[in-house]
């Protein structure tokens, strides 16, 4: 399950100071790392960011947050099961004040696309190895969502180990009930 932060001052941004927003490293079925191509309108600069966004004033979680802007932005349902990485203050000159909380995702449904494009300043959805996403946005992120992305095979092999582990626990609890 997504881990629960402290709504403390980031429910305060959502009200109308500077919002908090949630970015997740989400990663394929083959180990690649979805990232944007992304045109500040306000700078005119082209730079690479992970899906996310900005939290709503109806939301009471980072992770809740998350769920929604990954369903708009990219038509994926995560599920419960994610990393949370750390938080760190957001890199986004619009966003300075506020902070920016990540989690790695390998549960998901459907199959991820830019379902917004460029109204968003979207130019492009990129799936790149980790490397190659690390060194894009190495700037923008917590160090431990850059050791998750060095690591991804390994946290894969154990987020898949745990997802087994928790299933047949599952299974046995509803079979002793």
């Amino acid at each position: 399950m997504g881990d629960v932060i402290n709504l403390g001052d980031f429910r305060e941004r959502a009200l109308g100071k500077k919002p908090d927003v949630a970015s997740g490293i989400v990663v394929t079925p083959d180990n690649k790392i979805l990232v944007f191509e992304r045109f500040d309108k306000d700078t005119g600069e082209i730079f690479y960011d992970l899906p996310g966004g900005k939290i709503e004033p109806s939301e009471r979680s980072m992770f809740q947050a998350l769920r929604r802007e990954l369903f708009e932005e990219l038509d994926i349902i995560i599920g419960e099961n994610t990393d949370y990485l750390g938080k760190r203050e957001s890199p986004s000159p619009a966003c300075q004040g506020s902070f920016r909380f990540y989690y790695g995702i390998f549960d998901y449904d459907g199959l991820p696309y830019d379902k917004l494009g460029r109204a968003e300043g979207h130019l492009a959805l990129l799936i790149l190895s980790p490397e190659d996403a690390l060194e894009k946005v190495r700037d923008r992120i917590t160090p431990e969502a850059s050791i998750f992305m060095q690591n991804v095979q390994v946290r894969r092999k154990s987020h898949e180990a745990f997802v087994a582990r928790w299933r047949r626990e599952q299974s046995l609890t509803d079979f002793e009930m």
